[in-house]
């Protein structure tokens, strides 16, 4: 059994009687979470899933309406005979940077609404500089709010802490973390005696021989890094050095977010006889995912770890909001992307870091020229999977 997650573009006829229900993964932009954003294009666009009991049911028409976060109405469409449901565009009065809500009701083919949807709040700053970024290009600004710093016009990652290790006792004064899964991420741990004194730590990707970490990678992406720590009272997380990017559009962590790097295992040194490691964590940058949004169950467990795998990927991989090469160069090439988005959108409903990392490799190609072509392979998946033609008419003639 598989199921994908799209967005619901078109639905077919009434089957079966029953009640409607309200409309739900409401979206701004294609922001599923535009609360965790700030929107600087005042272009505004809704989109939404018919949510409705009955199989297969139509809608027929829709109602939007736009207030003030404090509820003061700033637009209603009224009752618009119509079957969209992704990429309705505001309509209304000039707006102002405010913070605002909206929600939506559909009619079924008889125009009975359904309940209104639950209210969805963006943050609209048509004023905003942003914070200049330091190796990120002009078109991805992060600005700080009330609630903390966010992104312009995209999700973002966030830290997610794992706590699910394994902890073993390997020769001498080591001990090995596994954390089952590999992520770009943090790694904090305690003692269980209260040792002050120096530690070495070594983060990887694959395993030694001996149940260590591999620190002999060679020319290879597999991560692994070796790093200096002092024991301190209570739980402490070891210092990662700053990623330099090498390349002219190397991407790189803002200086407010921890130093990340990818890993499964944490090899600790240096833990004297009668203490050991508790309270390991691998603290996860993981992008916005939904893990509800699509599902796969095989006979063969073989195929069913497969699957396991490349979903994980796609949850674990964005974690600079855009897709890249991984940990090596920090940054985006056009192939390679354009088989990003294809399974990003097989796993996930969400599309807007395909729509980021598009508009960033027309500004920014990567160096492989006949790579430059992938971009219309991924303007037409975009617009395939969403129904969203704002980047193809920005860049392209139509």
């Amino acid at each position: 059994m598989i199921h994908f997650g799209y967005l619901a573009l078109v639905l077919t006829g009434i089957t079966a009687q029953g009640p409607q229900t309200a409309p739900t993964c409401l979206r701004v932009n294609l922001l599923r979470h535009p609360e965790a954003a700030v929107i600087t294009d005042s272009n505004l666009s809704f989109s939404w899933v018919v949510n409705d009991s009955r199989h297969g049911a139509m809608q027929s028409t829709y109602q939007i309406e736009l207030d003030h976060a404090d509820g003061k109405l700033v637009w209603s469409t009224g009752r618009v005979k119509s079957g969209d449901s992704t990429q309705v565009y505001y309509a209304g009065p000039k707006l102002k940077s405010d913070r605002y809500q909206w929600r939506v009701r559909t009619g079924d083919k008889a125009g009975q609404f359904s309940p209104w949807s639950k209210f969805q709040h963006f943050d609209l700053r048509l004023d905003s500089p942003g914070a200049k970024p330091r190796l990120w290009p002009s078109e991805s600004r992060w600005v700080e709010t009330s609630t903390g710093h966010v992104l312009e016009n995209r999700q973002h990652a966030a830290f997610s802490p794992s706590k699910q290790v394994t902890v073993k006792k390997l020769d001498g004064d080591r001990w090995v973390c596994d954390f089952g899964k590999a992520a770009f991420g943090t790694f904090s741990f305690g003692l269980s005696t209260n040792y002050s004194g120096p530690l070495t730590v070594r983060l990887g990707e694959r395993s030694s021989g001996d149940g260590g970490v591999d620190s002999n990678v060679g020319r290879s992406s597999i991560g692994y890094i070796q790093a200096a720590a002092v024991a301190e009272k209570g739980v402490f997380t070891v210092n990662l050095p700053r990623h330099v990017g090498k390349y002219p559009h190397s991407q790189s962590l803002p200086e407010f977010m921890p130093e990340v790097m990818p890993f499964r295992y944490a090899e600790i040194r240096g833990i004297p006889v009668g203490t050991q490691p508790i309270n390991a964590v691998q603290d996860r940058l993981l992008y916005d995912f939904d893990e509800d949004a699509s599902e796969f169950s095989c006979s063969d467990p073989r195929l069913q770890k497969v699957w396991d795998l490349c979903k994980y990927t796609l949850h674990a991989t964005p974690f600079l909001s855009l897709y890249c090469d991984g940990n090596r160069e920090r940054m985006p090439y056009e192939a390679d992307s354009y088989i990003q988005q294809l399974g990003h959108a097989s796993v996930d409903s969400e599309f807007t870091a395909a729509r980021y990392t598009l508009e960033f490799l027309l500004n920014h190609a990567s160096w492989p020229t006949e790579w430059q072509a992938h971009t219309i392979f991924m303007a037409w998946q975009q617009w395939m999977s969403t129904g969203d033609l704002s980047t193809a008419r920005r860049y392209y003639a139509l």
